[in-house]
């Protein structure tokens, strides 16, 4: 194809236009009676149309046009009339695709005579020809073929604007990304096929000032022929793809280096062109970003994709302007969210953590949503830190994340929130003033350990949860409302499997309590753990209660090796264990 581009618009100086052949075609081989029919053309799938069309632009088309329009059933040949005009042949008394397809009906169609061979000197005597529409004896009908070519149409008619005002620069396999691009794409590969039977075509067209354009193509047309396509951009800092078919966009690039990855999927036979342009002003809307290593602002939700990633390294920063949320989307619609679909890698060192947080100069405690982790999702942090936000990681997915080494400081609600994942571990970070609950597990039987807890009003919360609490330490220095009423307390009973527990283990709480450090309503196994309440010398309205632990409800609580103690310079008669 690229020959015949270059025969027409390079030597001949002509706009380079492809015909496309969707037409079903019978043919009659012997005289009748008896006729036979032979079917010469198959009906074409929906990916057969796209295929060529986009390999056609992606080769430099000008122009798309098929052949043939209307069917044709062998009276007088090609239809010539207007679409409001009655054909001249016969009409068929039953479905059009029956008629086409079955020789039974083109025979009760097309009686003899006239009737031909393939080689009459009458050309058009022996077809029957199914274009795009046909006659159901009234008018003109769009059979599924015409649906079918719409849809391609559409698109073409979304992206030819654009592509008349580019000059087609070259195109070949994705085999030879980085010769036909000039080197702008280094490389491309594709799942499950790799390289060499990819079948994926790479078209090229002329930059405007900044702006890069390509195409890309799957040659494979079969149903399960879906190719996910990765294409390796030779560039450095942020950029938008664009998809402009669809219009949609998504910010990509590398903070810390040169060159990164883009993803997409093809399906069968179908076309993608994309323009690539830098980025600048504040994130919002999607975005996959191989590595960030820089300060980043958001002024309104940004999603990481299903099947995309991002990856923040130490010293990179997300801030969300505060109370602002351009999109107006998602669970908040006046605070950004970074909602992650996909994949994310936050990985910081003890001196360069990565910080997600408010753009204020002042931060309120609920500036920004927080990290919202969707099903699907993956979202796994070490050394981070998250700040100001209403929660600072909400979990509703399932996989195997870990938190580790991480910091939530001054959050409003929430450090931590996990939904139904059973697989998350918490481990060795730091909740200071993280809001009125540190960690919330609700339907969660995730891992909690070695984790430091510091004046966190509730410090852990597991609602309906049997998961494992160990070796935490929790610390109040004050009581009152958003200050320390419990440590940690486990209630409602486990939906299923009822027998088991939550397992509080070897666990370190102290401080003042307005209710008690271990409120076990639901069911608790409370085992080597050192428990020290007290009581303050100045005792505030109301009065905290810093109860040791505190069993309510019918669920059994177990406590074994377990020290607890009450210190208090005032008269106080409040037990350090009380069943309620």
């Amino acid at each position: 194809m690229k020959d015949l581009y270059n025969r027409v618009t390079v030597q001949n100086s002509k706009p380079f236009w492809v015909t496309l052949y969707p037409t079903e075609f019978w043919d009659v081989t012997s005289q009748c009676p008896p006729k036979i029919f032979v079917k010469a053309l198959r009906k074409p799938t929906e990916a057969e149309i796209s295929a060529p069309v986009f390999l056609a632009l992606a080769y430099g088309a000008r122009g798309i046009s098929y052949w043939h329009f209307s069917s044709y059933y062998n009276e007088g040949g090609p239809c010539a009339q207007s679409s409001t005009a009655e054909p001249g042949f016969k009409k068929l008394a039953t479905n059009p695709d029956l008629g086409i397809m079955q020789p039974s009906i083109l025979s009760q169609v097309f009686p003899c005579p006239p009737c031909s061979t393939y080689d009459s000197p009458s050309e058009w005597g022996g077809y029957r020809g199914r274009g795009l529409i046909d006659w159901n004896g009234t008018t003109w009908v769009p059979n599924d073929k015409w649906f079918w070519t719409k849809n391609v149409n559409d698109k073409v008619k979304k992206i030819g604007p654009t592509l008349l005002n580019l000059t087609w620069q070259n195109a070949g396999s994705i085999q030879n990304a980085a010769a036909v691009t000039g080197g702008f794409i280094s490389s491309a590969s594709t799942s499950p096929y790799g390289i060499d039977t990819a079948y994926v075509e790479l078209a090229f067209f002329s930059a405007i000032s900044d702006t890069n354009y390509f195409m890309l193509v799957n040659r494979r047309v079969k149903g399960a022929e879906v190719q996910d396509v990765t294409v390796g951009i030779n560039r450095t800092g942020l950029y938008t793809i664009t998809d402009l078919i669809t219009d949609s966009a998504l910010i990509v690039g590398n903070s810390c280096g040169t060159g990164f990855t883009f993803k997409t999927r093809l399906n069968p036979g179908e076309g993608k062109f994309f323009k690539l342009t830098p980025f600048s002003g504040n994130l919002h809307g999607l975005a996959a970003i191989d590595s960030v290593c820089t300060e980043l602002t958001a002024d309104g939700d940004v999603t990481v994709p299903s099947g995309r990633q991002m990856n923040f390294r130490s010293a990179s920063k997300l801030k969300f302007v505060a109370n602002t949320d351009v999109l107006g989307s998602g669970r908040s619609t006046s605070k950004g969210e970074f909602v992650v679909k996909g994949t994310v890698v936050a990985s910081g060192n003890p001196s360069n953590p990565v910080v997600f947080k408010s753009a204020a100069a002042s931060p309120g405690e609920e500036d920004w949503y927080g990290v919202r982790v969707e099903p699907g999702g993956s979202f796994k942090p070490t050394r981070a830190e998250f700040k100001n936000a209403y929660c600072g990681i909400d979990y509703r997915n399932s996989a195997a994340d870990v938190v580790q080494n991480c910091l939530f400081q001054d959050n409003y609600m929430y450090g931590v929130r996990d939904s139904l994942n059973d697989n998350l571990i918490i481990n060795r970070s730091r909740f200071d003033h993280a809001g009125v609950y540190g960690v919330y597990l609700d339907l969660a039987n995730a891992t909690v350990s070695e984790d430091t807890f510091y004046n966190v009003s509730m410090a852990i919360n597991a609602y309906k949860s049997y998961g494992q609490i160990r070796n935490n330490v929790i610390t109040t220095t004050t009581s009152g409302f958003f200050n320390a009423i419990f440590g940690f307390r486990a209630e409602g009973q486990v939906p299923s499997p009822g027998t088991q527990k939550a397992t509080f283990s070897n666990d370190s709480i102290s401080g003042v309590f307005d209710e008690a450090a271990v409120i076990a309503n639901g069911g608790v196994v409370v085992e080597s753990c050192r428990i020290w309440t007290k009581l303050p010398a100045i005792l505030p309205d109301p009065v905290p209660l810093s109860i040791g632990i505190m069993g309510l409800g019918t669920k059994a609580t177990t406590v074994r090796n377990t020290t607890v103690k009450m210190y208090s310079s005032s008269t106080s008669t409040v037990p350090a264990i009380q069943v309620a």
